[in-house]
């Protein structure tokens, strides 16, 4: 995940998505947005990381605990419901009061809202110097006098070698 500047990360966790096919990965809660990563498994792409969240919190307007009825588990992995701007988002995380905290803290503190979608990203100049152009040695041909390059050992016109 990429910060935006003056963006830090609040909290992270493992969570399962009920709203994105039950798709297991990172959730994270900064103090601008709400980002949802999911790492694919695979033979081709193995290990690339798919973002299937990432939404300004101005765009989130509640968090809330829904408890399971029936405990299976013996620590507190509760459904956390987001309300956005296009319904709910569902996740499955551990300790989900400390999450909800964590948002209506961000939430108070958050910055106004910018216009264009949110904070511009960090954007850094780096300066790489050009490679040193390749040196080409050209020799002459002691039987038919053509030029040709030294690494190609053997001349291009007569076939002699150096």
């Amino acid at each position: 995940m990429i910060l935006h500047r003056g963006e830090k990360v609040l909290t992270q966790g493992p969570a399962t998505s009920l709203t994105h096919q039950k798709a297991a990965g990172l959730l994270f809660l900064t103090n601008y947005r709400l980002v949802f990563e999911v790492t694919r498994p695979g033979l081709i792409r193995a290990g690339s990381t798919s973002t299937l969240l990432d939404l300004p919190l101005d765009l989130v307007s509640d968090a809330h605990v829904n408890r399971p009825r029936l405990r299976i588990r013996f620590f507190d992995s509760s459904r956390l419901r987001f309300q956005t701007h296009r319904g709910e988002v569902d996740f499955v995380v551990d300790h989900p009061e400390i999450w909800r905290q964590f948002f209506a803290e961000a939430k108070q503190d958050a910055p106004p809202p910018v216009l264009g979608g949110g904070p511009a990203p960090i954007t850094v100049q780096v300066h790489v110097p050009p490679a040193p152009a390749a040196t080409t040695v050209l020799m002459r041909c002691p039987y038919c006098r053509s030029t040709y390059d030294e690494s190609r050992g053997r001349c291009p016109n007569c076939g002699a070698t150096s």
